[in-house]
C-alpha cells in the first residue's frame, strides 16, 4: 500500500523515500520484478559525486566535534579578563586559523537539520502528492548539497604540508624530441607564466637557453605568491605531447616530452662559524695569504658581534 502511495507521489518522491531505505530498490517504478533486483549504483564515478564511506563520515563527526571544543574553549580563554598577553595573542591566532573550518561546520550542520525536516515532512505528507512531491525534491538538492559540503570539509581537515604556503623554483628541460621537444618546452614554460600570472604571482625568469629554433632546452624562473608551491607541486614529473610540429614538413606525427621540476624556495641557510672556518681552510690553497688573513679578520669580527 505504501509503495503504491509512494508512485503516486512521483518520482522524485519515490527516489528520495527509496534512498532513505523505507523498501527495497527499484529497476523500474512500473514494474512488480523491480523490486526483488539487486541494488543499482547510486553514484557516479565522479570523485565529487560519490558518497563519502561511512567510516570516514564517522572519524570526520569525531574530528568537527573535537574542533567545536576546541574553538569554544579559545573563545572562553579570550574573554577571561586576567589572561596575559601572550595567552590572548596566542589563543586568538589559534582560532582565526579555526575560523574557516568552524563556518563550515556551522554550514554542514544546518544543512543537516534542513534535511531531517525535510525526511520527516516526505514521510508524513504522502497522502499529498504536490506537497510529497515539492519536498522529495527539496530533500534531493539538500542531500547533494550535503555531500558536497562533506567533501570540502573533509580536504580542509587532512594535514596540511608546511611547504605549501612557500615560493618556488621552475625548472623546465627539453626531452625526447629534438627541435619540437625544446619548442614543447617553451610551450610549457611560458603556459607556467601566464598561469601564474592568472593567480596573481609573481613570475621572475632566472634563465633560459634556446635552441637553434628559438624553442627552450633548459628554462628556470622563480614563481612568488601565497599557495604556489603547494598548488604547483604535482606538476613535476614528465610531460608528453603528441603532435605535428612545424619542423614537419610530411605532416607526420611525432611525440616530444619535457621535464619539469617545481621545487620549494628554500629559507635563508645560516652557515655555522665551524662550517665556515673548514670551508676557508679547505679552500686555502687556492687563497692567497693576504685573503685568508681577510677573511679570518671577518670571521672574528663576525664572531664579536
Amino acid at each position: 500500500m505504501m509503495q503504491h502511495h509512494l508512485r503516486q507521489c512521483g518520482a522524485a518522491a519515490f527516489t528520495i523515500v527509496r534512498c532513505l531505505r523505507h523498501f527495497p530498490p527499484a529497476v523500474s517504478m512500473s514494474s512488480p520484478v523491480g523490486w526483488k533486483c539487486p541494488s543499482p549504483r547510486l553514484y557516479s564515478t565522479n570523485e565529487m559525486n560519490q558518497q563519502l564511506p561511512a567510516n570516514l563520515v564517522g572519524v570526520m563527526e569525531q574530528r568537527m566535534k573535537l574542533i567545536e571544543q576546541r574553538s569554544a574553549y579559545l573563545q572562553e580563554q579570550i574573554k577571561q579578563p586576567d589572561a596575559s598577553p601572550e595567552e590572548y595573542s596566542r589563543a586568538n591566532k589559534e582560532l582565526h586559523k579555526l575560523e574557516s573550518t568552524i563556518d563550515m561546520i556551522k554550514e554542514l550542520r544546518s544543512k543537516q537539520e534542513e534535511i531531517e525536516d525535510l525526511k520527516s515532512l516526505v514521510t508524513n505528507s504522502i497522502e499529498e502528492k504536490d506537497l510529497c512531491e515539492m519536498a522529495a525534491q527539496e530533500l534531493l538538492e539538500a542531500l547533494e548539497e550535503e555531500k558536497q559540503m562533506q567533501h570540502k570539509l573533509c580536504r580542509s581537515l587532512l594535514p596540511k604540508d608546511e611547504a605549501d604556503e612557500r615560493d618556488c623554483i621552475l625548472e623546465v628541460r627539453a626531452g625526447t624530441g629534438g627541435e619540437e621537444a625544446s619548442l614543447f618546452a617553451m610551450d610549457i614554460f611560458k603556459m607556467y607564466e601566464k598561469y601564474s600570472q592568472k593567480n596573481g604571482w609573481k613570475f621572475d625568469v632566472i634563465d633560459i637557453m634556446e635552441s637553434a629554433l628559438k624553442g627552450y632546452k633548459e628554462a628556470s624562473g622563480t614563481i612568488s605568491g601565497p599557495g604556489a608551491y603547494g598548488k604547483l607541486k604535482f606538476e613535476s614529473g614528465i610531460h608528453r605531447v603528441q603532435r605535428v610540429p612545424v619542423t614537419e614538413k610530411s605532416g607526420r606525427v611525432h611525440t616530444s616530452a619535457v621535464s619539469v621540476a617545481i621545487l620549494p624556495q628554500p629559507d635563508e641557510v645560516v652557515i655555522g662559524y665551524s662550517i665556515l672556518i673548514r670551508l676557508i681552510l679547505f679552500f686555502s690553497q687556492k687563497l692567497s695569504s693576504v685573503q685568508f688573513m681577510a677573511w679570518l679578520v671577518k670571521i672574528a669580527s663576525l664572531r664579536a658581534g
